[in-house]
């Protein structure tokens, strides 16, 4: 019987070629096995991949454990005011930055920029804050009245002072950069247009400089 020729062995080279072909052909495979399944939207057995449904999952657990901790504030379900500072003063209408009114930093957040329109109806307070020996006497003469109150007269007993001097202004005294306060007759919470129903400004106190003391 004839023998078969021997197999010509393979030199180093050609051998460290066939395992370097071999290794990047099982790395694709891999990698195409890991990218397919990501588009078919199932979760890969080793969990190195995490498809949309178990992102969602998470995020939600993640909210759920934020609000059951009582380090947030209960959220309001309606808001039917928003502060913020004028961005822009048109005719009849305000554009604001409006401070945030949704506690919870992972649930849906309310936007951030809103237009308010002004119709007929709508008043503009200035508050003014009143000095404080103004406010001292006005708070002294309301405890003088509340002491003499009758008994029959407790249910109607008089308001406290206020510490603002309001009075009713125009669109046109207000100005970019100004912090207001808009009350509106509807849920406002995720609304872009407002319109308002009443808009208070409160211009800030400039504190007076204290003098040095006197030797």
């Amino acid at each position: 019987m004839d023998q078969q020729p021997p197999l010509p062995k393979l030199s180093k080279p050609a051998s460290a070629l066939k395992i370097l072909i071999i290794a990047t052909a099982v790395v694709v495979l891999v990698l195409a096995v890991l990218l397919a399944g990501s588009f078919l939207n199932f979760s890969c057995p080793l969990g190195l991949l995490t498809n949309q449904n178990s992102y969602e999952a998470g995020w939600q657990a993640a909210n759920q454990k934020l609000e059951e901790s009582g380090l947030l504030r209960p959220e309001q379900e309606e808001v039917f005011t928003i502060s913020g500072i004028i961005t822009g003063v048109f005719e009849n209408q305000i554009t604001l930055k409006s401070d945030p009114v949704v506690v919870n930093p992972l649930a849906m957040q309310a936007p951030e920029s809103r237009t308010v329109t002004i119709t007929e109806e709508t008043k503009i307070i200035r508050q003014t804050p009143k000095t404080r020996e103004k406010l001292m006497a006005e708070e002294e003469k309301w405890q003088s009245e509340m002491d003499k109150l009758k008994p029959e007269d407790a249910s109607f007993p008089p308001s406290p002072p206020s510490p603002y001097i309001e009075e009713e202004i125009k669109l046109s005294d207000l100005k970019t950069g100004d912090k207001i306060s808009v009350i509106s007759g509807q849920n406002i919470k995720f609304a872009t247009t407002i319109e308002a129903v009443q808009i208070i400004f409160t211009p800030p106190v400039i504190s007076e400089p204290v003098p040095p003391p006197q030797e």
